[in-house]
């Protein structure tokens, strides 16, 4: 109990019910969306009356087309799964004929799988929330699984201060008292996901009307190639269990890697690493390939076993079908069990000081390091404080690579026809709609020819071949013109109407490239590069003014000649002055590599002449060019940066430790996230808070030092 209380502090639980807010709200605003409650509420009235009108009337609704569509589901649920089990059946009178051994057995368990469920009769019931609820659990897990990275990382100062030492006292010995302290994260785990999956049900259900517990899991459209005979209250029973038990391999797991690299930061690194190479690696597999096991069983699945239920699959395992969510669970229990011993293990044989390797080529190094830095003056000696004495110079270098990386993975080549495309617009597009008309009507007479050549065209019976290929190609090209024409004809109507209905005169120009630079497939990117900025701006800055205070330095600051005001007025500006710098380089970079692969073409465009910004744009900003939303993006960028940099200087100010960094880092990620791609005119009063903000922050931080004692 002592250790529970120790685990879960005040801090620890202000965290947890702040997320279980912050969840809530989310929930509940992708629930409603940009309708508004009104329309989302009206939408729902009309969903439930058209299922109580069937159900009473047995008649179909002329304005629901979801609930007509449910119904038909449920209708027709038997005989859909009749068929399954005829088409089976059919097969395996023809077993002679079918060569593959594997193939027959497979027939087989579908047959059987599938006659489990002949009996079950789905019933008509709201199942929007539960459906809503379902489709959130990878969002419930991820809030789990912060909140226990956020307790191990707090708990790891134990290692700082000394409170490790203790632990060699221990009735029963370091391994038996690492296991307890596993079986309390398991506790945990248990209970913050009943608590998650309680709460988010219980919204969904007063959002949109309580389903019925005890129908079967069939009776959802989502769960309509299911062949497990639970009802909605025992899946969702038995999905948090074995969630539970798969969160808690993943956090024993990173409990390990914490326990064997000693530095919290790089072991979540690595942790991170291994999540996102073994999703690729199971993206690329193909799917008639052997280790399909892999591209179905992988750990990104974990956080939502319902995947495995809501779609039935079997793999081949030693040349026998298995489900694939059997296997899922027996792996993940056995890989839990032996994770959770070794987690104790590791941590029985961890020791709180280990020795120095190449001592003296360190020392070397680090002198020599010194000595140049110190040349610099203070500055030198705060850079020098910053990046080695505290090692982090290490996330700089790797935001940088990480930069690099997902430029790289997320770049796109277009095919030689879009390049084509490109190329025209570029040379007849633009803002000289006369010069676009004009080579249209160049490129439709030379279309025409080419189709009268075609149809001109004799059969050669000396030549046949000959003929025939010539044929070939003409008509090859002639239907490339036409998909062209499709492009051009697309692009002039959407011209048309947007000066019809805003005024504005449009660019002739394509999607293409921006759509990647600030559209839909540049999530990635932009948002992974925003996110490293603000992790680098929140860990230079935490605990930026702790160390005088913990040394005791602080009061010999105060006795200098400078006063203690000044040396924190200079420290200040040298941090802020390099992750401006900082951003720049990574601004400069992304720009760079940008440009050379897309290009940013007709910069002075009105931005409404990239199709997709029309849903984003507001009457206030309809003349704004692409270069002025370039420059947007690029401003929120920066000042989420320079904002998470000042509000951690404060936390540096007041706080004994660095229990703000998680926290800090999540809210600034969470509202760059929603920033970056939100309406413009969000974006824009965004701007303006995050400026207002960052002058408070100033403003707060000169007087705080202005207010100390020299």
């Amino acid at each position: 109990m002592t250790e529970l209380k120790r685990i879960l502090d005040k801090k620890i639980l202000y965290v947890i019910c702040l997320l279980i807010i912050v969840s809530s709200a989310y929930f509940v605003l992708s629930c409603i969306g940009n309708s508004g409650f009104k329309e989302f509420n009206r939408l729902n009235k009309e969903y439930v009356s058209a299922l109580n009108n069937y159900e009473n009337a047995q008649s179909y609704s002329d304005d629901n087309e979801d609930a007509n569509n449910y119904i038909d589901y449920i209708t027709s649920y038997q005989e859909n799964n009749q068929a399954i089990l005829e088409n089976a059946n059919r097969v395996k009178k023809f077993s002679a004929l079918v060569s593959n051994a594997y193939t027959l057995k497979n027939i087989n368990k579908t047959y059987n799988d599938y006659s489990k469920i002949q009996n079950v009769i789905p019933v008509i019931t709201n199942t929007l929330g539960f459906d809503r609820y379902i489709l959130f659990i990878p969002k419930l897990s991820a809030f789990v699984i912060f909140i226990m990275i956020y307790i191990m990382f707090n708990l790891h100062k134990e290692y700082d201060n000394g409170e490790i030492l203790f632990s060699y006292s221990a009735k029963n010995g370091r391994f038996i008292f690492a296991l307890k302290r596993n079986l309390i994260y398991i506790g945990i785990i248990f209970t913050l996901l009943t608590i998650f999956h309680l709460i988010i049900f219980l919204i969904a259900s007063l959002l949109y009307g309580f389903v019925d517990l005890d129908a079967p899991i069939q009776s959802s459209m989502l769960f309509s190639n299911c062949v497990r005979p639970y009802s909605i209250i025992g899946f969702c029973v038995i999905n948090i269990i074995v969630i539970a038990i798969g969160l808690s391999f993943i956090i024993l797991f990173f409990n390990t890697l914490l326990n064997l690299i000693k530095n919290r930061y790089i072991a979540l690194v690595i942790m991170l690493i291994i999540f996102f190479a073994e999703w690729r690696y199971s993206l690329v597999l193909q799917n008639n390939s052997i280790r399909r096991l892999i591209a179905n069983i992988n750990i990104y699945r974990i956080i939502d076993f319902s995947t495995y239920f809501r779609n039935y699959q079997n793999v081949k395992l030693f040349n026998q079908p298995v489900s694939s969510d059997i296997i899922m669970v027996f792996l993940v229990i056995a890989l839990f069990i032996v994770i959770f011993f070794v987690s104790g293990i590791v941590y029985a044989r961890r020791h709180p000081f280990s020795k120095i390797r190449f001592a003296k080529i360190k020392e070397f190094f680090e002198l020599k390091r010194g000595k140049v830095f110190s040349k610099l003056g203070f500055t030198g000696l705060e850079l020098y404080k910053i990046f080695f004495r505290n090692k982090k110079i290490v996330w700089v270098i790797l935001a940088i690579i990480g930069e690099l990386f997902l430029i790289n993975m997320t770049q796109v080549n277009f095919p030689e026809r879009q390049k084509k495309l490109d190329n025209i617009y570029s040379q007849y597009g633009g803002e000289n709609l006369e010069l676009f008309n004009s080579f249209l009507e160049n490129f439709q007479q030379e279309n025409g020819e080419l189709i009268k050549q075609l149809e001109e065209i004799e059969v050669n019976t000396d030549n046949y071949e000959e003929t025939l290929s010539k044929s070939m190609q003409l008509e090859a090209k002639t239907k490339e013109n036409e998909k062209l024409m499709q492009e051009f004809n697309s692009i002039l109507k959407y011209k048309d109407r947007i000066k019809t209905e805003y005024g504005v005169d449009t660019y002739i120009m394509s999607d293409r490239g921006y759509d990647e630079i600030i559209g839909n497939n540049s999530v990635i990117r932009e948002v992974g590069i925003t996110l490293a900025l603000i992790i680098i701006s929140v860990i230079l800055a935490s605990g930026y003014y702790l160390e005088e205070r913990k040394s005791g330095v602080v009061k010999l600051l105060a006795s200098s000649r400078l006063g203690l005001k000044k040396i924190y007025s200079k420290k200040l500006l040298i941090i802020s002055s390099f992750i401006l710098i900082y951003y720049l380089i990574i601004t400069l970079i992304d720009i760079i590599f940008l440009n050379k692969m897309y290009g940013f073409k007709f910069l002075s465009a009105p931005v409404i002449s990239i199709t997709f910004m029309e849903s984003k744009l507001n009457s206030l900003f309809l003349s704004m060019t692409i270069a002025r939303y370039c420059l947007l993006v690029l401003a929120l960028r920066l000042f989420f940066t320079i904002d998470a940099l000042f509000i951690t200087l404060i936390f540096s100010l007041k706080a004994k430790s660095e229990f703000y960094m998680p926290i800090l880092i999540f809210v600034f990620g969470v509202a760059a996230c929603i920033g970056l791609y939100a309406n413009i005119l969000l974006q824009v009063i965004m701007l303006i808070c995050l400026i207002v903000i960052l002058i408070l922050c100033i403003c707060y931080i000169l007087r705080g030092m202005y207010g100390t004692k020299n």
